[in-house]
């Protein structure tokens, strides 16, 4: 990971793991619990649903 963060890639694959990934999309526990509603689970919730199936009609598309 260390070899990716330097790279040209750096500002995109880092933001998309570190930040958006880990603490935005799936905040620890300790952190979720005090600040985020249920709202919010089920916007994640929404979102990875979309990305999966956006993903999945992506692939097979490539595939046809």
């Amino acid at each position: 990971m260390a070899r990716l963060y330097r790279s040209g890639w750096e500002p995109g694959v880092y933001y998309m793991l570190e930040i958006w990934w880990k603490r935005m999309m799936f905040p620890p526990r300790s952190r979720s619990e005090k600040s985020a509603p249920a709202v919010f689970t089920w916007n994640c919730m929404l979102v990875t649903a979309f990305t999966l199936g956006w993903l999945t009609a992506l692939s097979a598309v490539a595939v046809s």
